[in-house]
């Protein structure tokens, strides 16, 4: 596969920088756990369980009551 890294910025809801160098650190995080059990989490396959979430009524309300 031609897959590479490749560092990625967005907008995101915060009060200060400390908030985001924690939301930093755990999706990096999340990402190396994930590589370290041999699943790679690529650009493609996050992009698509983030579409496929609505899908699953048990994630869905999950999330909504987390972001309330």
């Amino acid at each position: 596969m031609d897959d590479k890294i490749i560092k990625i910025e967005f907008n995101i809801w915060a009060t200060n920088e400390e908030e985001v160098a924690e939301l930093r650190k755990e999706i990096c995080a999340f990402i190396d756990f994930h590589g370290q059990q041999g699943r790679k989490v690529s650009a493609r396959k996050l992009t698509e369980a983030l579409r496929r979430w609505q899908s699953n009524p048990f994630v869905k309300q999950s999330i909504i009551n987390h972001f309330r």
